[in-house]
C-alpha cells in the first residue's frame, strides 16, 4: 500500500512540474511578445 501511494505521489509531482514549466514558458512567451510590441 505504501509503495502504491509513493508511486502516485511521484506521478503527481511530475505532472505538477510539467504544468509549471508549461505555465512559465507561456508567461515568458507573452512577456517577450509584449516587449516586442513595446519596441515597435
Amino acid at each position: 500500500m505504501a509503495e502504491n501511494f509513493k508511486r502516485q505521489e511521484m506521478v503527481t509531482a511530475r505532472i505538477r512540474q510539467q504544468l509549471l514549466s508549461y505555465y512559465y514558458s507561456r508567461r515568458a512567451e507573452s512577456a517577450t511578445a509584449r516587449c516586442a510590441f513595446c519596441y515597435l
